[in-house]
């Protein structure tokens, strides 16, 4: 569905004064299709981001090596570290 078409009013009812419950569902049309585009994009940047960290995490565990050591406990020290219990 596009923005244009879920945010406009039918062509018919264009030509003739907007009543109060035209308004009522232009507003509720904006509503929904924005919240569900708000809700998509934090959807998919909190996908990147978690994603990234896998990757940084890796990366850090293996430190160029095809596998990471055993018994550092880098999980434990992320999540008590202020990067991640300020942001969440």
């Amino acid at each position: 569905m596009t923005m244009a078409r879920t945010l406009t009013l039918e062509p018919n009812q264009m030509s003739s004064k907007m009543n109060f419950e035209q308004l009522i569902k232009a507003c509720e049309q904006a509503h929904n299709y924005l919240q569900g585009t708000a809700v998509s994009a934090v959807n998919q940047s909190l996908t990147i981001r978690n994603w990234l960290f896998g990757h940084y995490i890796v990366e850090y565990e293996q430190n160029g090596e095809d596998r990471a050591k055993y018994g550092t406990k880098l999980l434990k020290k992320l999540a008590g570290s202020s990067i991640l219990r300020i942001h969440n």
